[in-house]
């Protein structure tokens, strides 16, 4: 396989209401993140001659902490039924992110298709998909996603952030311009070429772990290692999320308040009753 292959990934729109999980947590110290280190997957997919690769890669994340396989083309449509534009080519990250907030995902033991059975033009309209779907989707539904962006360089603050939360098993969501031979493990410079939704589980020193949806013929098993430098060029255009256990109303508080949520619950709590007694009259 050459690297004439669907994409899908469209660039990121700006939005200020995005939350930034560097200013909900603490990150670790870069010298407490040890050199190697990934996140265990579920399985590596194939989304085939479709332009879903932002289905795959958030079900991928998502599925990671469910422990259930989940059906990709299903979040796909929705997240088409979000923006409204089902004929349109690919789908941004945030939208793709924000399908799994508002309905939440199937279970692919639930899903009457797939792409082995159906075509793309089919499967990514919702009104081709049972709306009882929607029910049992709900039991997946995540509480919200947020910008991994920290005090670090991109590389560096995707790093810190799935080691902080490698206890609940998050991955990010993030593109790049896919210009490389798909079968090619080490990707180490900048290509041109479309976007593409890829989830990072991990790293080896200076590479991220990159878990493509290609199959297990994409680089070493279905995963390449992309240096740091070509990650940093890239989560700009395409942005880098992760999904998050706390809903935007509960972070906007702790925003409002200047709060981390993770700091000593005694501290946060006498934060809470200084910031109170500062807005009385």
């Amino acid at each position: 396989m050459d690297t004439e292959v669907k994409m899908g990934l469209l660039p990121l729109p700006k939005d200020d209401r995005d939350i930034k999980l560097g200013a909900l947590y603490t990150y670790p110290k870069l010298s407490e993140i040890p050199n190697d280190f990934e996140l265990p997957i579920l399985a590596v997919k194939n989304q085939l001659d479709s332009d879903f690769c932002t289905g795959y890669a958030t079900c991928l994340v998502s599925e990671m902490q469910e422990d259930v396989s989940l059906e990709p083309s299903y979040s796909f449509a929705l997240s088409k039924e979000i923006s409204g534009n089902k004929d349109e080519y690919g789908q941004d990250l945030r939208t793709a992110m924000k399908s799994h907030v508002k309905f939440g995902a199937i279970e692919t033991r639930y899903a009457p298709f797939s792409l082995e059975t159906r075509s793309p033009d089919f499967l990514r309209d919702i009104k081709n998909w049972s709306a009882d779907l929607k029910f049992p989707a709900l039991y997946h539904k995540k509480a919200s996603f947020m910008d991994v962006t920290g005090p670090y360089t991109p590389f560096d603050d995707i790093r810190a952030t799935i080691w902080k939360f490698r206890k609940q098993k998050r991955g990010v969501v993030s593109g790049v311009d896919w210009g490389w031979p798909v079968k090619q493990e080490k990707l180490t410079t900048i290509e041109k070429g479309n976007g593409h939704c890829i989830a990072y589980t991990g790293w080896h020193g200076d590479y991220l772990v990159l878990v493509n949806s290609y199959g297990m013929k994409a680089g070493k098993n279905g995963k390449h290692l992309i240096h740091k430098d070509v990650v940093n060029a890239f989560v700009e255009k395409y942005g880098a999320f992760m999904f998050a256990d706390i809903s935007p109303e509960e972070a906007r508080y702790y925003l409002t308040n200047g709060t981390k949520v993770d700091v000593n619950w005694l501290r946060q709590l006498l934060s809470t009753f200084i910031n109170m007694f500062k807005q009385m009259p």
